[in-house]
């Protein structure tokens, strides 16, 4: 395993290289380093990390702990540059990737639109572990109860004077009755269940009632899930797959621009086939990537003049997909 990540924070450029194999002798070899603004903070050799950290000159380390982790932990808090590491960790722990979810089976399906309190803390305590739905689901629980300010500004971006799609989000509570085996003091206090709730845009089929997750449209249900992640989850680097997935082409572009809007405060990659979003671009912003003949994954920017031809191409004949595509 091997990358070579830069990335730059408050006008300072990072550098982070992390490399790892097995030699012929089947013994690991692991390198790691960090550099800010050309200059070394850390170098790693299998267990040995040599910093340029004040009075620090050398550290051991287990195989399984990083070298960020290592150092964040072992260091007082009061030395020189330590302060520089924890803001490359938190930046790299705020990367989220949003893998292009596949479509519901309806065996996958939930059968109640209820989530328990517990099932909802459960989440709260580890949110990595839900499925397409209820994670958003969730994460709109989640804003009701400790960060409204973040439903509003979801419901303003999808509301009627928004996209359009849903004008209301309702988040409900319903108690759940007591039995002997819910009776002890803990599920008193949680006996209760969320049910959150859709009121689709004006003008759109259904307007007039209500829905659950399930019941919404796959393209609506797809952009309520790009744009929940986006405002709740406020990644350093949101990685998207395919956001085009079930959206048409006249809605694809008004979610596209509200992704260009928060892209002042995160980064937005995304993966796509989809023409509508590579002519929302600059081409100086498109990346386009291939397998080579070994299997390994190139990632290339257009070159100088393929820039120049790109926008005389745009002037004079067509697209930029048109364009992208002379050029595989």
């Amino acid at each position: 395993m091997h990358f070579d990540l830069t990335f730059k924070i408050d006008g300072h450029v990072y550098r982070y290289i992390y490399d790892r194999h097995f030699n012929s002798n089947e013994d690991f070899e692991l390198k790691e380093s960090m550099e800010v603004n050309g200059q070394s903070i850390f170098d790693r050799k299998d267990l040995t990390i040599t910093t340029e950290l004040d009075g620090y000159r050398s550290i051991k380390l287990a195989e399984q702990t990083s070298a960020m982790e290592g150092l964040l932990a072992l260091v007082p808090d009061d030395v020189q540059g330590l302060n520089t590491l924890r803001i490359a960790k938190g930046y790299l722990e705020s990367v989220r990737y949003y893998p292009l979810a596949q479509r519901f089976e309806e065996h996958r399906m939930p059968r109640s639109p209820l989530i328990t309190a517990q099932e909802f803390d459960a989440w709260f305590t580890d949110p990595e572990k839900s499925d397409r739905v209820r994670s958003v689901q969730f994460r709109i629980i989640a804003m009701s109860e400790h960060f409204p300010e973040k439903l509003e500004e979801l419901q303003v971006i999808l509301g009627d004077k928004g996209l359009g799609l849903i004008s209301e989000i309702q988040v409900g509570k319903v108690e759940i009755p007591e039995s002997e085996s819910t009776s002890n003091l803990e599920n008193k206090v949680n006996n209760h269940a969320y049910i959150v709730g859709f009121t689709p845009g004006y003008g759109i089929a259904g307007s007039e009632r209500n829905f659950w997750a399930l019941g919404l449209s796959a393209g609506t249900l797809r952009v309520l899930q790009l744009l929940t992640f986006l405002i709740y989850d406020e990644s350093s680097c949101a990685l998207m797959e395919q956001p085009e997935d079930s959206v048409h082409d006249g809605l694809l572009v008004k979610v596209i621009d509200v992704l260009k809007a928060y892209s002042h405060k995160t980064q937005l990659l995304c993966t796509t086939h989809s023409a509508g979003i590579m002519n929302s671009f600059d081409s100086t912003m498109i990346r386009l990537v291939s397998a080579d003949e070994r299997g390994l994954t190139n990632v290339n920017s257009l070159s100088e003049s393929e820039v120049i031809c790109a926008q005389q191409y745009l002037e004079d004949e067509g697209s930029l997909s048109e364009f992208l595509e002379g050029l595989q």
